[in-house]
């Protein structure tokens, strides 16, 4: 969905039939131009994947300094590695996650350079951290939106200086004048980055504010049908919020054994902030809809930032409090008795436990293979005199390798527990059917540049694949409300229903729902939509039989069939 608009800045003739490329707001625009660039020096695939490669290295390199600057070492690193990726797989409140959907796209950058950006802020380099703020803001909206009100509240918190001790000094003494000079610097920059995102954004939404749907509606549509995993918090598992501040309770207790300093400060500032706002979308998204804005604002995705700080306060904590191997030993014996337990009584659990035994195993081996991996890494990193450094650099080597293995498993940890069970769509009906995928090649190399596709409303690859314009399907969802009435009454249309209340509030439900509606769909009808909305081409799941000399079929792949309407 992030490269339509890039390979329409390349050639504006491309999908210009399209709705959703032409009349919905497409707001990602320092990361489309950037793409369009790249498409035209045809590097995109190449850019692309060195480019995650860097967040996912430039993520760590953070996770491992901000614990660092808390007081942390290597080995409570690795235990806030574990801690992180039990925890829902690493998924913050609305299924939302640092490296989303393991892409290069404009959410993940922002997100790491959010992360370090509080890294520089808790370090005390004001000037740094609001140029890193700005550069996160201008590749998401949401992240402008955020990073600047985080900034005047952080700024804020400073003057203040309101110490959780106050038996302890608030901070030490600073260089006020360069400080001073330096949040100048900072507001500037946050403010010259942000603001050219958020400004066209407002823009582009006031325009359209005349045809509006109501509020009620905007709410069933959007976030009730379409985006309950991410914006319905009513319907979120219990597990998802209690990976979340489990370890609260355990950052909290570092926090009260060491040094009221400033890096401890500002990150408790960080995380009550994020809370504060995560609790005002609580109730003005969650559990009432005052304003579309806040829906919009997708605040619950920056709760993977308190997750973060708060596996790490927890690893230091258990770190310094308990002897680590003791800690550890203990932490597999527990985990293998478990294991046992599960296997063997596995007939007689509670049928949501039998159900999700293979997760339940997963989680378990997780556990226990990361512990191992830190007694490695405590062999590996510690110094000994005696030993060769060719096996220490051995052991390190092979606590890399088996940070990126376990790295692996946590994600299936995320797709068991958590994804199933919320019917996200991050790993639902994202691979694309190597036929589907092969038809999509034929129409690009085979039909005219301008046609118009009537497609499986479930599909979420042809506009990108195939370079062809569609009426519309379920993923490309507009997201302003004087854009939406559109998205439905063409859903309505196609799947010949008079209101979109009959699909499936679950994610992992509506793909099925709608693929089996548009099977049940007559030839009689899908002519009279193509014949209302100019359709040249249709893609069906079976064999369908059009009134003679309406339409012809041209191409079959697998199970997929194309035919082309006469015009």
């Amino acid at each position: 969905m992030y490269l339509l608009d890039a390979m329409r800045v390349n050639d504006p003739n491309l999908l210009a039939k399209d709705w959703y490329t032409t009349h919905t707001l497409q707001y990602h625009f320092l990361f489309t131009h950037l793409s369009a660039l790249l498409y035209r020096l045809n590097v995109v695939h190449g850019a692309f994947f060195t480019g995650y490669v860097l967040i996912v290295v430039f993520f760590q390199l953070a996770w491992f300094k901000f614990n660092q600057l808390l007081g942390g070492n290597r080995n409570s690193y690795l235990l806030s590695n574990l801690f992180f990726w039990i925890s829902a797989g690493g998924l913050g409140l609305g299924v939302f996650d640092f490296l989303q959907d393991a892409s290069f796209v404009p959410s993940n950058v922002a997100n790491i350079a959010m992360l370090w950006a509080m890294y520089y802020w808790a370090k005390h380099r004001p000037a740094i951290a609001g140029l890193l703020f700005g550069l996160a803001g201008l590749f998401h909206v949401n992240h402008a939106l955020v990073g600047i009100a985080l900034w005047f509240g952080l700024i804020i918190g400073e003057w203040i200086k309101f110490p959780l001790k106050p038996s302890e000094t608030a901070a030490p003494e600073q260089d006020h004048r360069g400080y001073f000079k330096g949040l100048i610097i900072g507001t500037t920059l946050i403010l010259a980055f942000c603001l050219p995102n958020l400004i066209p954004s407002a823009i582009g939404a006031l325009r359209k504010s005349e045809h509006k749907i109501s509020l009620n509606e905007f709410v069933n549509l959007y976030v009730h049908l379409r985006h309950p995993h991410h914006y319905d918090p009513l319907t979120w598992p219990i597990v998802l919020w209690l990976s979340l501040f489990w370890t609260f309770p355990l950052a909290w207790l570092q926090l009260r054994k060491i040094p009221w300093n400033r890096p401890a400060r500002e990150s408790c500032s960080i995380v009550i902030l994020i809370c504060a706002m995560m609790t005002v979308a609580f109730f003005t998204a969650g559990v009432w809809f005052i304003l579309e804005p806040m829906v919009q604002a997708s605040l619950f995705r920056f709760s993977i930032y308190p997750k973060l700080l708060g596996c790490i306060g927890a690893a230091i904590y258990l770190l310094q409090k308990y002897p680590q191997k003791r800690l550890l030993q203990n932490v597999s014996i527990i985990a293998a008795a478990a294991t046992l337990a599960v296997k063997i009584l596995i007939n007689h659990l509670p049928p949501i436990v039998a159900k999700n035994e293979l997760v339940l195993s997963r989680l378990i081996f997780v556990f226990m293979a990361i512990t191992i991996l830190v007694d490695l890494c405590e062999m590996g990193f510690e110094s000994n005199p005696n030993q060769p450094a060719s096996r220490r650099r051995f052991r390190i080597y092979l606590t890399v390798f088996f940070s990126f293995l376990f790295a692996i498993i946590g994600l299936n940890i995320a797709v068991d527990a958590s994804l199933g069970k919320l019917g996200s769509p991050v790993f639902t009906g994202t691979v694309i059917e190597p036929d589907y995928q092969a038809l999509c090649e034929y129409c690009q190399k085979n039909t005219p540049a301008d046609s118009l596709f009537i497609v499986p409303p479930e599909e979420q690859e042809f506009r990108l694949r195939a370079q062809r314009a569609i009426v519309v399907n379920f993923k490309g969802v507009a997201q302003l409300s004087a854009e939406l009435g559109e998205w439905r009454d063409r859903l309505c249309r196609l799947l010949d229903i008079n209101s979109l209340d009959v699909l499936p509030k679950q994610f992992s439900k509506v793909f099925d729902d709608l693929a089996r509606r548009y099977a049940a769909l007559s030839p009689e009808h899908l002519k009279a939509v193509a014949d209302q909305y100019g359709v040249n081409y249709i893609i069906t799941t079976h064999s369908l039989k059009f009134p003679e000399g309406t339409a012809s079929l041209i191409h079959v792949e697998g199970r997929f069939f194309l035919y082309q309407f006469k015009r």
